[in-house]
């Protein structure tokens, strides 16, 4: 007996397929499946723009000669699925790290603060040792909590700011009675920190956690070898601002995380099969649009937690490196240059970024550094920093051309020409080719090895 068939039109990712379907069949099943980049699926619409549920029969809901259009899903169509449950325990899991974020700050405050400008201890012995077993138990609460879903902005702020309890920790334990106290004291609370960090690391094995133990590390790692070795801290910051400026340009690389059992390698397999020493490979993982979706996501979140520790280390040397511009010679017009091309570099890069958020944190970081530039130049605190008459005209011509820059790049960020969008690549490459060899004069490292 011959089944009756029913003539449907289908429109998928630009193609016009007319089809002969046997009557009962659902519309779902003449879809073709979703690809492994298009992890939500497809959305059935009519020539009118009426949905059609994917269930829905040939024949008897979808009539003969229909033209049926899908267009693929968002991620975000699908939000209707979070329940109320799930958003109060988001809610819950970020007013926690906040509230050991906050007491780490003011543990730090009270107790390790004082050493470092000078004033001793103003808390007692036995409240030092209380409030240190207190952020502890707070850190090890938070290592261990429940992976929640959450913004890539909320975990890598959150993967980054939480190991401030192990910093806290260490400078409360930390001994003053030494000479060298103040030393002690930072040394132990940028350890504690870089300790914390790889603790949640360890336990939670996330992507912002990965970037959180390197950027702490790193920073500790830094911070016992200048005074270790008796270098002078204004070389090695002004070569950090370019280090962090020319680190964004990596953060593409850094942050792509795929599973080996996801990537097909032939030349590896031939070469594991024909030996016997090596272990056996494991079988690859099918490519499914949950896999995809996960990986996209910790490539967010690792972009996001890079972008924030590169931002940070370049405000971070942003005031020594000023004050290295204010003098005279060639070492500060070599800083004059590494400011303009780390402020040209930090407006120019995010013009590709595929999120608005990519795009929005460096030049964040240049209007911070702006307002930076204010304060430590016109504030009564910063009198110090112009030495010489004419160094306010240069510091009133390193703001015109930081906010010129940031002017320029939003500009450019706005406009889709590709005449525009050629010479924004033209500057970029300059101001990424000049950022190091500045940086370099300014740190006087020409001096050093002529010397040598």
């Amino acid at each position: 007996m011959n089944a009756t068939s029913t003539r449907v039109t289908l429109v998928h990712e630009g193609e016009r397929l007319d089809m002969a379907a046997r009557t009962g069949v659902s519309i779902g099943a003449l879809v073709p499946p979703p690809k492994a980049h298009q992890p939500s699926g497809f959305l059935i619409t009519t020539a009118d723009g009426t949905v059609v549920d994917a269930e829905a029969a040939v024949g008897t809901d979808v009539l003969e000669g229909t033209v049926l259009i899908t267009t693929p899903v968002r991620a975000g169509l699908r939000s209707y699925e979070t329940t109320d449950a799930d958003l109060e325990s988001a809610l819950r899991a970020s007013v926690g790290e906040t509230a050991v974020v906050l007491v780490a700050v003011l543990c730090f405050f009270l107790g390790g603060l004082p050493p470092l400008i000078g004033h001793g201890r103003l808390l007692p012995t036995a409240l030092q040792i209380a409030g240190a077993c207190l952020l502890m138990v707070l850190l090890v609460a938070a290592a261990f909590r429940p992976a929640r879903q959450r913004s890539a902005v909320r975990e890598a702020l959150g993967a980054l700011t939480v190991p401030l309890a192990g910093g806290a920790a260490g400078a409360l334990l930390a001994p003053v009675s030494s000479p060298d106290s103040r030393l002690l004291v930072a040394l132990l609370a940028m350890w504690g920190t870089g300790a914390a960090a790889l603790l949640l690391w360890i336990a939670r094995r996330g992507a912002s956690e990965a970037v959180s133990a390197g950027a702490w590390l790193f920073l500790a790692a830094v911070g016992t070898i200048v005074p270790a070795t008796g270098v002078s801290r204004v070389p090695v910051l002004v070569v950090l601002m370019a280090l962090g400026a020319l680190g964004g340009l990596l953060i593409p690389g850094f942050a792509v995380q795929v599973p080996n059992q996801q990537l097909l390698d032939m030349t590896q397999l031939r070469v594991m099969g024909r030996s016997v020493r090596q272990p056996t490979m494991p079988p690859s993982r099918e490519v499914s649009p949950r896999s995809v979706s996960q990986s996209v996501a910790q490539t967010t979140v690792s972009s996001v937690a890079l972008e924030i520790a590169f931002g940070s280390l370049v405000l971070l040397s942003l005031p020594t490196t000023i004050q290295t511009a204010l003098a005279d010679g060639v070492t500060a017009w070599g800083a004059r240059v590494e400011i303009v091309c780390v402020m040209l570099l930090l407006l120019l890069r995010p013009r590709t970024a595929h999120s608005r958020v990519l795009r929005l944190m460096p030049r964040l970081v240049v209007a911070v550094a702006i307002v930076l530039v204010l304060v430590l130049l016109w504030v009564d605190g910063g009198e110090g920093v112009i030495t010489r008459p004419w160094s306010q005209a240069v510091a009133f011509i390193i703001f015109l051309t930081t906010a010129g820059t940031f002017a320029v790049g939003m500009f450019l960020s706005t406009v889709r020409s590709a005449w525009w969008g050629r010479l924004g690549d033209i500057f970029q490459t300059l101001a990424a080719v000049v950022t190091l060899p500045s940086a370099v004069i300014a740190a006087g490292l020409i001096d050093v090895m002529r010397q040598l």
